[in-house]
């Protein structure tokens, strides 16, 4: 199933790569496109959780400069 149309660009997104047969194959027994998102998916998160957490710790810092003053 495609992904729904991107508001800027009208269309939705496409990754495209050179595959051998073995390559195929091994692309089948992951999930095809299910996998891709999913590990993407996975990156996104994990990415969000380090920003949140550098929030954390500037806030925690800002907290203690406050306190000294």
């Amino acid at each position: 199933m495609p992904r729904p149309k991107s508001e800027l660009t009208k269309s939705g997104k496409t990754i495209g790569v050179r595959l051998t047969e073995w390559e195929y194959q091994e692309w089948v027994k992951l999930g095809k496109t299910r996998w891709l998102r999913e590990v993407l998916k996975n990156q996104r998160m994990a990415m969000i959780n380090i920003y949140k957490e550098d929030q954390d710790a500037v806030r925690k810092q800002t907290q203690t400069i406050q306190e000294r003053i």
